[in-house]
């Protein structure tokens, strides 16, 4: 393997490890690690996008795996995103109703 074909394996391997530990932060609802992870991830997907050497046949299972990695990531965060609009919601409702009764602001 070539020096650049292996610096882009390391750039994957790090990308691969971000996502998981995104995913696994998305699961535990871990809101402020999540950001923390994905502006890594945003300036790591921005260097590897410019790495010509992931056009070779070498790198389509990598990329395949991370791409996998990336679209459970994003069911998990969307997954996420329902339940606080759901637990939002209900605060909301709540607070309207004790309104209702006189005893909100």
């Amino acid at each position: 393997m070539t020096e650049g074909a292996e610096q882009t394996c390391q750039l994957l391997d790090t990308l691969e490890s971000l996502l998981k530990e995104q995913l696994a932060a998305a699961q535990t609802d871990d809101l402020d690690r999540l950001e923390q992870l994905s502006e890594k991830t945003s300036t790591l997907i921005t260097e590897i996008g410019n790495d010509p050497l992931l056009a070779q046949p070498q790198f389509k299972t990598r990329y395949q795996q991370i791409l996998e990695l990336s679209q459970r990531l994003e069911l998990a965060v969307s997954a996420n995103a329902d339940s606080v609009a759901q637990q939002i919601h209900k605060v909301a409702k709540g607070k309207k109703t004790m309104q209702a009764y006189g005893h909100g602001s």
